[in-house]
């Protein structure tokens, strides 16, 4: 049995050649021009389904043809383990543990991290650096007319709480991608491809059926392969290295806040005398060092950063943007052949 539903929907198909056969045969008896045509109608319907049926299986068995095809187009991109939702999918298991899994993925000769866990490290490393910065400008030290302090940290906290709210939403986004391809894995073959195959047996709900059918079959076959697509042209992109870039990112906002911690551990604050009335050039000199180091170090940040925030929008938005738009295209092409029509109302563009 290829999949679950599959005794089911031979059942009907049967019933429904006999009934079609019995509506034809008292057309035939009766005389009557418009229920031999619906008689034949349903007896090609009933034909149509049974080779619905036949090519569901022969695709999508365990040695179906697509789910060759999707196993050896994802051949070069294998995740360490594969949950058992994913069973006879390479491209959808790769998927799900390329965006959320708790292990690396290979992709080629390039071993990767997941998507969550390289924003999480950078998201854990922002927050203490935004939280640390935050401090530092509250330090203020008043000798007589003169005050000294490090407000001035305060202009890089607006770019830091903007990545931190980017960082988090792209988590969000992230894990809201993995759970719908975790329900694709779990329900697509097991539930939704005999319930639309059961309904489009039935003349009433026909077109609901078809859709039913190509629904799944692009998010079962299109959208995962499109993931691994786009994580393959990124492998091919000229001096991509994807674990590099997140590791100089984390690096770099790790060491910007250790570094401006041990400012205070060395003494560069520390140093300054509790009596305002001694202090000197040289206390001066100490704020100034830890200014201008913590300016450098977040300077250089932007840099590291700034190139792995544009990785997580390409690859956490624009490409995931563009496999819906092939995917919804796909589907309505696929919807066509099995009789139904899917739209989309003002949206409908494609």
């Amino acid at each position: 049995m290829a999949f679950a539903g599959y005794d089911i929907g031979m059942s009907l198909i049967a019933i429904m050649l006999a009934v079609a056969g019995i509506l034809l045969g008292l057309g035939y008896a009766l005389g009557d021009k418009r229920l031999k045509e619906f008689g034949m109608s349903e007896l090609y319907q009933s034909l149509i389904n049974a080779a619905i049926l036949g090519s569901l299986i022969l695709a999508f068995g365990p040695s179906g043809i697509i789910t060759n095809t999707i196993n050896s187009l994802s051949a070069g991109v294998q995740p360490q383990s594969c949950s058992a939702y994913f069973d006879g999918n390479s491209a959808l298991c790769f998927s799900y543990a390329y965006l959320a899994g708790n292990t690396t993925v290979q992709v080629y000769n390039n071993t990767v991290l997941s998507l969550r866990t390289s924003t999480a490290g950078m998201l854990v490393a922002s927050s203490g650096l935004y939280i640390l910065i935050g401090t530092l400008a509250s330090v203020k030290v008043e000798a007589g007319f003169i005050a000294f302090g490090l407000q001035g940290l305060t202009v890089f906290m607006g770019p830091l709480k903007a990545i931190t709210d980017f960082l988090t939403f792209a988590i969000l986004s992230i894990i809201a991608q993995a759970v719908i391809l975790k329900f694709i894995g779990v329900t697509a073959i097991s539930t939704l491809l005999p319930v639309g195959l059961v309904l489009r047996t039935f003349y009433f709900t026909r077109a609901l059926g078809g859709s039913i059918i190509a629904i799944t079959i692009g998010f079962f076959a299109i959208l995962p392969m499109t993931y691994v697509m786009g994580a393959i042209m990124l492998n091919d992109f000229s001096g991509y290295n994807q674990a590099q870039l997140f590791a100089n990112a984390d690096s770099a906002l790790s060491s910007t806040s250790s570094g401006s911690a041990g400012g205070l551990a060395d003494g560069s604050l520390s140093s300054i005398p509790s009596n305002p009335n001694s202090i000197t050039i040289g206390t001066v000199a100490s704020i100034s060092a830890l200014l201008e180091g913590a300016s450098n170090a977040l300077s250089s940040l932007i840099d590291y950063v700034g190139d792995a925030i544009a990785f997580i929008v390409l690859q956490v938005f624009l490409l995931p943007t563009m496999s819906l738009i092939l995917t919804v295209i796909s589907i309505r092409e696929l919807a066509r052949l099995l009789g139904s029509e899917i739209t989309f109302g003002r949206f409908d563009v494609f």
